[in-house]
């Protein structure tokens, strides 16, 4: 019996590269001089910073969702380091697309970054028999 060959490579395009250039990428972490392995930063705080960079509204709702996409999807790598901004040859500042997701089961369902500045979030989803 021959055996199936599996491939577990996985490929995707930088969002820190231009052509032959470099993008300048911050995280949230740098810009608010957080500790990310102590952090007390909460998405409230991540969409305030969205808000003030980009000084649009909208930045705000990418904030809110990837939340939402973090709980959901059991990432529980959402701290501070793990949010970027890209800054374009005007100076002018975006919110990265979303690098770094992991899904992770892991028993107490606990998220890295904080909610409502209180508590993390504990999520655990059920299937029916």
């Amino acid at each position: 019996m021959e055996k199936l060959k599996v491939s577990l490579d996985f490929g995707t395009k930088r969002f820190d590269r231009s052509a032959n250039s470099r993008v300048h990428v911050h995280s949230a972490a740098a810009m608010l001089q957080d500790n990310y392995r102590l952090s007390s930063l909460d998405y409230g705080h991540l969409m305030d910073c969205a808000f003030r960079i980009e000084k649009n509204i909208l930045a705000a709702e990418k904030i809110l969702r990837l939340a939402a996409f973090n709980v959901l999807s059991h990432n529980r790598d959402d701290h501070s380091k793990n949010v970027s901004f890209l800054m374009n040859e005007h100076g002018q500042w975006t919110f990265a697309p979303a690098y770094d997701l992991n899904f992770h089961n892991h028993p107490t369902g606990i998220t890295a970054c904080l909610w409502l500045g209180k508590v993390k979030i504990q999520v655990k989803i059920t299937c029916a028999n």
